[in-house]
């Protein structure tokens, strides 16, 4: 049985078909995320009292103080994130979609989402921001839709950069989650 696995591998490598590989789910766990300077940070709690390959759970913002407790400012629920950024005076928090399941860009796959306050302003899946789905390469099980690391500019005071793997660079507002502007990039 093990040699006809083996087998079956080398075929689909020497096939030229690399793009096929074995994945994993990564466990939810617990993280902290903080603002660029830290004066506050989001903590992300995954829900252990469900299956945790559904990405449930909950978080937290915080803000320091020079007292031994910090400041409780707001919270999620529902949801878990492998990535989050929260804005530097704690009001706004932008979430990254996880690893989305399937082959191709779905409306129910979370691309990116906008918080204020904990509560939802605006969502954007992966098949309204990747326009050209043969950019998209996939695993077994999953598809990646980001093609670099998304990142918060201007101390995440104002806006916030994401890529996808088509290459098309969007800047949104992290006030109210619209698009300042899209471009492709090389």
């Amino acid at each position: 049985m093990k040699t006809a696995f083996v087998i079956i591998i080398g075929l689909i490598y020497f096939s030229g078909k690399h793009e096929l590989y074995i994945d994993e789910e990564v466990t939810p766990y617990p993280y902290v995320t903080s603002s660029e300077f830290g004066y506050v940070y989001f903590k992300m709690i995954p829900d252990t009292t469900e299956d945790l390959f559904k990405h449930k759970g909950f978080g937290r913002a915080y803000r320091t103080s020079i007292h031994q407790q910090d400041e409780y400012l707001w919270n999620t629920e529902g949801w878990y994130a492998f990535n989050t950024f929260i804005s530097s005076q704690g009001e706004y928090l932008i979430r990254i979609g996880n690893w989305p399941r399937g082959h191709k860009p779905k409306a129910e796959d979370l691309a990116i989402a906008f918080y204020k306050h904990g509560k939802l302003l605006k969502k954007y899946s992966t098949e309204e921001l990747i326009k050209d789905k043969s950019k998209v390469q996939h695993s077994v099980s999953h598809y990646d839709f980001l093609g670099e690391k998304p990142e918060c500019l201007d101390y995440c005071t104002d806006s916030f950069r994401l890529v996808t793997v088509d290459r098309l660079e969007y800047i949104f507002d992290i006030k109210n989650g619209e698009i300042l502007s899209t471009s492709l990039i090389d």
